[in-house]
């Protein structure tokens, strides 16, 4: 499977690629995107992030996945990512 800090510099990439083709996108979208592509392994943490008051930060978004990523040892499940689009809630 893809490491979680791999499809994370992806999203960001396909955000900044985005940016450059004058398609506006923020951050929070951003956010929203990379927990939307995440697979039912990620739920529990998906579901907490969702629940939060107010806008998403991005970097809070990825440190609570990578965090969660490395305490339970976790990796996307290899195809899973490509099969979902990069779509914004």
């Amino acid at each position: 499977g893809e490491p979680l800090a791999k499809y994370v510099a992806r999203a960001r990439q396909l955000y900044n690629d985005r940016l450059k083709c004058g398609h506006a996108m923020t951050t929070t979208e951003l956010a929203w995107a990379i927990l939307e592509g995440l697979p039912e392994s990620y739920e529990t943490i998906r579901t907490v992030l969702e629940a939060r008051d107010g806008d998403l930060d991005l970097e809070m978004v990825t440190g609570k996945l990578l965090t969660h990523e490395t305490s339970k040892g976790l990796q996307l499940e290899q195809g899973e990512e490509n099969a979902k689009a990069f779509v914004v809630r």
